[in-house]
């Protein structure tokens, strides 16, 4: 999947995994890899292992927070 930067404002903020995938992955994990692309370059590339309870979505693992220097 991708995303437009106008989905998700001016702020920078990437949602890439949420609640409306709970029932999809209720009691499995999946990686997933974020890579985000500028001027068509791309300037950031992260892992992550995710999944979800019976209520909500989870990280497993990966940093839940990605600083790209611009």
């Amino acid at each position: 999947m991708s995303f437009d930067r106008g989905m998700f404002g001016e702020n920078g903020i990437y949602v890439i995994f949420n609640d409306s995938y709970r029932e999809a992955f209720q009691n499995i994990s999946t990686d997933l890899k974020f890579i985000g692309v500028k001027d068509s370059k791309e300037v950031v590339s992260a892992d992550f292992i995710v999944g979800a309870d019976c209520c909500h979505v989870k990280l497993i693992s990966g940093n839940r927070n990605i600083i790209v220097e611009q």
